[in-house]
């Protein structure tokens, strides 16, 4: 299995290393790659489980990489109805600010701890979306340079 994200470092002319997720904590400490590059919403929960045992384990405090990265729902084809309702309803919810009540809940904590504000960010396109991704909508994405 690989993650999403391996392909598009590929992509863009990166060596990847695979391994099973728990080996790449300690491979990481035994300096057999780079980085491990982590979300916002894994490495700091990933960082607490896995410190004991790899006690060299660091998260870089200077860096952050970004590109954008969706999550899509997935529908049955004859199910049109129900994924318009639900796209609809997410719109409302964006529309309302009750879709960003629920993000900043379950992110803020993460996006405090990782101090973006004193971060270089090194921004990576992502070419592996499909064409139709609604890049110019900001409402659906997460910019790391906006308060």
């Amino acid at each position: 299995m690989s993650w999403g994200d391996s392909l598009l470092y590929e992509a863009l002319g990166m060596q990847v290393t695979r391994a099973k997720y728990g080996n790449l904590f300690a491979m990481t400490t035994l300096k057999r790659f780079d980085i491990f590059p982590r979300g916002i919403n894994e490495i700091f929960a990933e960082f607490e489980v896995n410190k004991a045992d790899n006690p060299d384990l660091t998260i870089e405090k200077n860096l952050l990489i970004y590109y954008p990265w969706p999550y899509y729902f997935f529908f049955h084809k004859q199910d049109e109805a129900r994924a318009r309702r639900v796209e609809m309803g997410l719109r409302k919810m964006i529309k309302d600010g009750s879709f960003d009540a629920i993000f900043h809940k379950y992110n803020d904590r993460a996006i405090e701890q990782a101090n973006l504000k004193n971060r270089r960010i090194i921004r990576l396109k992502n070419m592996l979306l499909p064409k139709d991704t609604p890049l110019h909508e900001s409402s659906l994405w997460f910019d790391p340079a906006l308060p």
